[in-house]
């Protein structure tokens, strides 16, 4: 018998692409799994077209939850999950057809592998142009690569990856219950690094990241605001040594992101410039104080 897969599909408010995203693990050539998707307080059509798909196929499962985030809704869907391998998957993206029959091949094939994860394209919606870009495999140093070069060079959205269910503690949730803002994905990676998880990288880019106009991603000055409160979120998780190398450093880098990409958009490379540099300045200088008490 295969084992189960549990494939955990977020949704809010994604009525024009949550048939995409259900429609991509019906034809998967990886037969016995179960889909469990989750609204989080869709108020478009979202539930209409997601239970016509539960009326067709008994391995899709429908929950409704009042909206309380991304990170509650995937972890209520893992708390109705029994499947032995975990995949997790928005609304808004899609999978290859053999993405899930290849990874969880290569797990039972090397049963030290916690999480396997492949490659990924970028969709652009706008201009139904898929894209790929390079990103750099995770090496072994798996942690100091989640820490220091998440967003910078290292890029696994969650749908790329398939976990073993046994990384999480019998009661334990995947999802931090007491974050409310984005990048919760990279906590999310360093919990999993601080476990001891081990890698491994399959080169296939089966999964597809959507972008369009309502991604979270699209508004630079955002993003950058909640990889900060990410950050802080980390830090806390760190022992002092490497929580003040690790605030210093990417602090400065997503400020700098930031004030670049705005230099692109406004062309106010001296006043940007100068910002970034007092602003950084009181932000490291921020840090020290802190870490020094």
């Amino acid at each position: 018998m295969k084992p189960l897969v549990s494939i955990i599909i977020t949704v809010f408010n994604q009525e024009k692409f949550i048939d995409e995203a259900i429609q991509s693990i019906i034809n998967q050539t990886y037969s016995n799994w179960e889909c469990i998707v989750v609204d989080d307080g869709s108020t478009d059509n979202s539930a209409a077209i997601v239970q016509s798909f539960v009326a067709k196929d008994e391995r899709i499962r429908y929950f409704f939850q009042t909206n309380h985030g991304v990170s509650a809704a995937r972890n209520l869907g893992f708390q109705k999950s029994t499947g032995q391998f975990i995949q997790f998957l928005d609304g808004d993206d899609f999978v290859e057809n053999d993405k899930i029959r290849i990874q969880v091949e290569t797990m039972l094939n090397d049963i030290t592998i916690d999480v396997s994860y492949t490659g990924h394209k970028h969709y652009y919606e706008k201009n139904k142009q898929t894209v790929c870009y390079s990103f750099k495999e995770l090496n072994g140093e798996v942690l100091n690569e989640m820490l220091f070069e998440y967003d910078n060079g290292v890029s696994i959205p969650l749908h790329t990856a398939l976990l073993k269910r046994e990384i999480f503690t019998l009661y334990e949730l995947p999802f931090d219950i007491n974050y409310k803002f984005r990048y919760e994905d990279w906590i999310f990676w360093v919990n999993i690094a601080l476990k001891g998880a081990r890698f491994a990288f399959i080169n296939n880019n089966a999964a597809i990241y959507r972008i369009h106009e309502n991604n979270f991603c699209g508004n630079e000055n955002e993003a950058s605001k909640h990889a900060l409160i990410a950050m802080f979120c980390i830090a806390n998780k760190l022992d002092d040594k490497l929580k003040y190398l690790f605030l210093d450093k990417r602090t400065e880098y997503f400020i700098d992101r930031a004030c670049r990409r705005n230099i692109e958009q406004l062309s106010m490379k001296f006043m940007i410039n100068l910002t970034l540099k007092n602003a950084y300045k009181s932000i490291r200088s921020l840090i020290r104080k802190r870490v020094r008490k």
